[in-house]
C-alpha cells in the first residue's frame, strides 16, 4: 500500500488547519513557503488520503480528527530515486477510474512537463450530463459507477500515446497526439455511442474538441475545448426547452379534444376510455421526446 511505499526518514512534516494556516513544519519559513506557496493553494488539497506533488515533492495528506477541531498532516517525500516511482504512479492516477489525474493536468498545463513527441495534437474535454441528478435519485454508488463507465469507455477508444485524464468529479481530458478534428470529433461520437450501448445507463456527456498545431498553450486548447463543451451543453438544455414547449402545446390541444367529448358524449365509460387513451397518448409522446 501506499505507506510501504514512503519512508519516514527522509520527509518533511507540514501540519495546517482547516483553513490551510500553518501550525507546524519541520522546515524553515522561507523553505516552507518555496515548497508550498500561497495558503489557497493548498486548502484545495486539503483532503484525507490525498496523493498531490507540489514543486519536486510527493505530498500525502492525512486527517487528523480531534472531534471539536481537524488537523492535515502534510508529508512530502522528495523526488529522488526509484523508490518513490510507485508513489509517484499514484500520485498521477485517479484511484477510482485508473485515468491519470488532475495533478498531471497541472504539470501540463503549467509547462512543467509536456508528454507529447509531436506538436500537433488536438484536446477533447468531455462532461458528464445531470450526474447530480444521478447521485441524488440513485444514489452516489450509482454516480461512481457512471463515472468509472465511461472511463472505460474512453480507455476503449483512446490510444497508447493519448492522455486520458479525469479532471474533476464528471470531467475528463483526452490530448490525442498527431490527430486532427476529424479524429478528434470521431473519437469524441465514439465514446458517446459506447456510453450509449451501455443498459442500464441513461446518460449522455457534452463535449467539446479543439486543435493545435504548435500555436496554442495547453491551457489556451483547454478554454477553447471547454467553451465548446459548454456550448454544446447550452444547446442541449435549449432543445429540452423548445421540447417542453412542444410537448405542453399538444398536451393542451389533447384536453381541448378531451372537454369537448365530455360535452358531447354522456357516457361515462366513453369518457373514460378517452381519458385514458389520451393520457397513454401522452405518455408515449414524452417517452419519445426525451429518451
Amino acid at each position: 500500500m501506499i505507506k510501504e511505499a514512503l519512508s519516514k526518514e527522509d520527509s518533511i512534516v507540514i501540519i495546517f488547519d482547516e483553513e490551510g494556516n500553518l501550525e507546524y513544519s519541520s522546515i524553515d519559513t522561507d523553505n516552507f513557503k518555496n515548497i508550498i506557496g500561497d495558503k489557497d493553494k493548498i486548502k484545495k488539497e486539503l483532503i484525507d488520503d490525498r496523493i498531490v506533488v507540489l514543486k519536486d515533492y510527493i505530498v500525502k495528506i492525512e486527517v487528523l480528527d480531534l472531534g471539536f477541531k481537524k488537523h492535515f498532516i502534510a508529508s512530502l517525500y522528495y523526488i529522488s530515486s526509484k523508490e518513490n516511482n510507485n508513489l509517484l504512479s499514484l500520485a498521477y492516477t485517479d484511484k477510482y477510474t485508473g485515468l491519470y489525474n488532475r495533478n498531471l493536468w497541472y504539470k501540463i498545463e503549467e509547462t512543467i512537463m509536456n508528454p507529447l513527441q509531436s506538436d500537433k495534437y488536438c484536446m477533447i474535454v468531455i462532461d458528464i450530463d445531470s450526474l447530480n441528478k444521478i447521485n441524488d435519485i440513485k444514489g452516489s454508488s450509482q454516480g461512481d459507477k457512471v463515472i468509472q463507465d465511461i472511463a472505460i469507455a474512453i480507455k476503449e477508444t483512446t490510444g497508447v500515446s493519448d492522455i486520458a485524464i479525469r479532471y474533476g468529479g464528471d470531467e475528463f481530458i483526452i490530448i490525442l497526439t498527431n490527430s486532427d478534428e476529424h479524429k478528434a470529433i470521431y473519437i469524441l461520437n465514439t465514446i458517446r455511442d459506447k456510453i450509449k450501448s451501455i443498459e442500464y445507463m441513461d446518460i449522455d456527456i457534452s463535449g467539446g474538441v479543439s486543435y493545435s498545431q504548435g500555436n496554442d498553450s495547453f491551457k489556451e486548447l483547454f478554454i477553447k475545448s471547454n467553451k465548446n463543451m459548454i456550448s454544446e451543453k447550452d444547446y442541449k438544455k435549449n432543445q429540452i426547452i423548445s421540447k417542453l414547449d412542444d410537448y405542453n402545446l399538444i398536451k393542451f390541444h389533447l384536453m381541448n379534444i378531451l372537454d369537448i367529448s365530455e360535452n358531447a358524449i354522456e357516457n361515462k365509460d366513453i369518457q373514460n376510455n378517452i381519458e385514458q387513451e389520451i393520457n397513454t397518448i401522452l405518455s408515449l409522446i414524452y417517452k419519445k421526446m426525451y429518451k
